[in-house]
């Protein structure tokens, strides 16, 4: 038990950490970056947060955020700059399934072919600002054409 730095009364950081997370799933790092908030020792930090470890499943928060991030179509630097801002590094994000989540929810002008140029245009400089390439942009546009032409000739 410490002494909360804000009121100078006593801090559980055992409770604190277990309310946490009985409310949401938090990664390793994330818990250390609370404790050390609220003036926690990093010796103590490290103690408590190895007599939990049975609580965290980094493998599984990582994999939850990244699902979470590909249905919101963020791009990988995004993705990267949000989970550094957790404390955790980064692992593989499959960028053009994202970009394809992207497209089909908020910018689906780009998949057909009566869409005015200007609007496909304005499109493409939105997907840019969010952190995706030009290549990769025009890559998932080429797939697209091509897989309509190939299903109208099946027809």
């Amino acid at each position: 038990m410490s002494i909360s730095p804000k009121n100078n009364l006593p801090f559980d950081a055992r409770k604190f950490l277990l309310r946490k997370l009985s409310r949401q799933a938090l990664h390793r790092a994330q818990a250390k970056k609370l404790l050390k908030e609220k003036g926690v020792l990093d010796e103590e930090i490290d103690r408590l947060i190895a007599s939990l470890d049975s609580l965290f499943d980094d493998e599984a928060w990582v994999d939850g955020k990244l699902n979470r991030f590909t249905r919101e179509g963020k791009s990988a630097l995004q993705v990267k700059l949000k989970l550094r801002q957790a404390g955790v590094v980064s692992p593989s994000y499959d960028e053009k399934e994202a970009l394809e989540v992207c497209i089909r929810k908020k910018y689906s002008c780009l998949l057909s072919s009566d869409c005015p140029r200007e609007k496909k245009q304005r499109a493409i400089q939105a997907l840019l600002r969010r952190g995706y390439s030009l290549s990769l942009i025009h890559s998932i546009l080429r797939e697209n054409v091509l897989s309509s032409l190939i299903a109208e000739e099946e027809r």
